[in-house]
């Protein structure tokens, strides 16, 4: 119900707005519901004054991922990464997730040039998927099969290559869509 509770919290908000616990929940109710510049502006509030409070530094990369910061988010993070003691492994796989994510998004809105080279060879019993018998028994009757009719066998090279041009189309939008966040 984080609608409602955002809903709430605005009514508080003049006379809670600097105390840490209500700026969590708060930012949390704000994130949870889509308000992000709220959450955003809570969440530092709780980040500016309580420094070491690792969840609500953690919420604040969400909050400036989804509102697509994302070196703030990558800053935010990396400091939960970091932090001592660290984070359970469940924390540092999800955090682990964004920041593989953030990159992939990075790498979207950067120019890219890839080229490809191909080859391969091999050899055939039956490269052109015939009868190796002579002759066809049809309604029609018996008919005889030229060379090219009957079974054949070869060798054959194949090889190919290519060449990709991604330019990004703005900041937020790329030629190739990239999956979607970690929850």
């Amino acid at each position: 119900q984080a609608q409602q509770a955002y809903e709430l919290g605005q009514q508080a908000l003049e006379a809670n707005e600097g105390d840490g616990n209500f700026d969590f929940w708060f930012g949390l109710a704000a994130l949870e519901s889509g308000n992000l510049s709220d959450a955003v502006f809570a969440l530092e509030r709780v980040v500016l004054n309580f420094p070491t409070q690792q969840r609500a530094r953690l919420e604040l990369g969400r909050a400036y991922y989804l509102s697509g910061n994302l070196s703030a988010a990558r800053r935010e993070f990396e400091r939960v990464r970091n932090a001592q003691p660290a984070p359970p492994a469940n924390v540092q796989a999800n955090v682990d997730a964004f920041l593989a994510r953030i990159d992939a998004l990075l790498q979207s809105q950067s120019r890219q040039v890839r080229f490809w080279v191909e080859g391969g060879g091999g050899s055939d019993s039956n490269i052109n998927s015939a009868t190796a018998d002579g002759s066809i028994s049809t309604p029609f009757g018996v008919f005889d099969l030229v060379r090219d009719g009957r079974e054949r066998d070869d060798e054959f090279v194949v090889y190919g290559g290519g060449l990709v041009y991604s330019e990004p189309l703005s900041k937020r939008a790329a030629t190739a869509p990239v999956p979607p966040a970690p929850s």
